[in-house]
Order: C-alpha cells, then structure tokens, then sequence
C-alpha cells in the first residue's frame, strides 16, 4: 500500500477513510499557467474509494448568495470520477447543500478542464467545504481554485441532486405498472417504483385492479398478532404492525413551491389507522414533515380523500411520501396524486404547525 504524502498546499486537507490509498502531494513539474499543481493518485484504488482534498470557510460571508466553485483539473487514466465537491453545512454538522457533480465528474485521459459548481448559501449555512476529489485508480491534477459570487441569473448546478441517483418526479402514481415480487417468500404483485417491507410476517402488499373509479388501488393488509386484536389500539404499543408503500425523489421541480399529497382511502376491519405521510428533506436532514397523528382512518370506511400540504424550500434535495398503516386490518389507496397548490392552503406541518393552543382536545 502506498504512503500517503504529507506535502500539501497550506489550509488544505485531506479527508476520507481510504486516503491510505491515495498519493497526495503539489506537482511543481506539472504546472497550469506558471503555477504547481495539485495531484491526486492511486494504482490500487477500488471503484467506490475516494479520497477529498479539502478546505473549509466560514459560510457567513456567503449569506444568501450564488457561489461558483471551480478549478482546472487534468487526468491520467481516471477509472471512475475526477471531479469538485462542494457541501454546505449548517451549525450542528449537518449536510443542507451538496453537488458532488457525480454526473459531470472526467473519466480517462483529459487535458485542462474547467470544472465548476453554483450553488446557494443558506442563511443556516455556517461551513462551506470544497475540493478536488478522486475516485479509484487514476491520476488527477487540480489547479487554480476560485471561490466567487455571481449573479442569480447563473443556474445552480446542485440541481442535479445530491447522488443523482433521484428520480426526477414521483413514479407510478396510478399503479398502472406492476411486477411479481421475485425476492419474497411468498410472491406477491407490487407496485413498480414503490417499497414496502420484504418478507414481514403478518404483511400483505399488492395491486387491486379497477378498484375505485376505474383506477387500481395499492393494497396493505396487517393480520393480527395473536390475540391483540382483541385489545383496544394502543399507538404507543412497539408490538404494532406498521405497513407502507413509499418512494422517495428529487424535490427540485417542487422547490419554492407548496404541494399537496392526496389520495383516497378505503379501509376494513383497521384496528389502528390508515393514513399519509409526506416529507421535505434537505441532503441529510429533515426539512419539513406531515404525518396525520391519530387522524387517519380507522374501522370500515368507504372510499375517503386524505390529503398532506407541506412547503418545499429552495434548498429541497428530496421529497419521500408514504402510504401507511398501522396496527391491523386492510387499507386501499387509490387516486394518488402529487401537485403544487395556492398558498391559500394551509399546510399540515407536524414540526411547525401551532395544534390544540386552547387545550380542548
């Protein structure tokens, strides 16, 4: 395994468990206009190994601005990504903006390229982290690193998402696509684009074709656990079943906007309750949430809209929605629809909602 090398640049550092793997040093005999370089290397890198030479600054000098992030980056026989990364991070450490430019990192042989990423500052934004990164085999060399404001006409790139492995947009809303469930026990139909808990005792997921309307029906049944279901529902009892559908996908179409997340339900024999979950999330952390608490639908109901309104903030990375249950019985979920609406209606925001203020529930 090759030594790391402890010639680095003043202020910078380097960061990753696998750097072991990495040579770095400043590479006088590989200039860019008159000026030493900066080279990443590794012959016994894996695929998934990265190393990040680093620099971190104070973000409140960048409050509510567009930052362009960008060097000029030469490779060698790159086997996976040359690339910047740039991360904002708020005061507890925690990711809320993020372009690792995965989807326009250099692979192979490359003469001097500009690489660049735009993004906004949050007010919350306290550190700002930035650098050359490389992963696997390969050589990278990285020069002429500027930090700068620009103007809001200049499109921020963080809009490729975190990973880039999102979806743009919510998948299979109408449950139109479906496929048999080749990883459980006991195989089921399932909505494509959708999770649900594999192989839980007790848990049946499935498709109901033409169930409401003409539109097919996503389909949760928990049986009980033993004699439980003769207890009244506790929903603070750990023994309960908890059944969902969810996807998860890019909140950039949605930034700025307020959205609603409805669907109808119909539910049999539910000791518990159906309901619908939504949630905004920045990279790392949770933004905004909406769950129903105990105002979902219990019992034996016929088909019954529910619906979540949360606010997306311009630093959105991701939106999750659940189709959920709790406790016992069958829950169908049909008609589901994700859209931007007026801000004339309110939202449902568990974090921040003012509830009960007069104590007489």
């Amino acid at each position: 395994m090759p030594m790391l090398t402890k010639k680095l640049p003043k202020h910078w550092r380097i960061l990753e468990e696998k750097s072991g793997l990495f040579d770095v040093s400043v590479d006088e005999s590989v200039d860019y206009l008159g000026k030493p370089s900066l080279l990443l290397s590794s012959e016994t890198a894996s695929a998934d190994d990265p190393v990040l030479v680093e620099q971190v600054t104070d973000g409140k000098n960048w409050y509510g601005k567009r930052v362009r992030f960008s060097c000029y980056v030469k490779t060698e026989n790159v086997a996976t990504h040359a690339n910047i990364y740039v991360s904002v991070q708020d005061s507890h450490g925690n990711v809320i903006v993020r372009d690792p430019m995965f989807d326009r990192s250099l692979k192979g042989t490359n003469d001097w390229t500009e690489l660049f990423v735009v993004v906004d500052v949050p007010v919350d934004g306290r550190w700002i982290t930035y650098g050359p990164s490389l992963w696997g085999v390969g050589k990278l060399w990285a020069a002429q690193f500027r930090v700068e404001e620009v103007s809001k006409d200049v499109p921020r790139t963080d809009n490729h998402g975190g990973s880039n492995l999102l979806p743009s947009h919510p998948a299979n809303l109408d449950f139109s696509e479906t496929a048999s469930d080749c990883s459980s026990t006991s195989p089921e139909t399932v909505a494509v684009g959708w999770d649900c808990p594999k192989d839980q005792d007790g848990h049946r997921y499935s498709v109901l074709k033409n169930a409401f309307g003409g539109d097919n029906a996503a389909v949760i049944e928990l049986l009980p656990r033993g004699t439980s279901s003769s207890k009244p529902f506790d929903p603070n009892d750990e023994n309960n079943r908890l059944g969902y559908f969810c996807q998860t996908f890019s909140a950039v179409p949605f930034r700025g906007s307020r959205i609603k997340f409805s669907s109808s339900l119909k539910t049999e024999n539910v000791k518990g309750q159906a309901y619908l979950v939504l949630m905004v999330n920045s990279v790392s952390t949770r933004l905004a949430l909406s769950t129903m608490d105990l105002e979902g639908l219990a019992g034996d109901n016929d088909w019954t809209e529910l619906s979540q309104v949360l606010d997306v903030s311009e630093f959105a990375y991701s939106v999750t929605i659940w189709l959920q249950m709790v406790g016992s019985g069958k829950a169908y979920y049909s008609k589901v629809s994700i859209e931007a609406v007026s801000e004339d209606v309110p939202t449902t925001d568990s974090n921040h909602q003012p509830r009960n203020l007069d104590f007489t529930e």
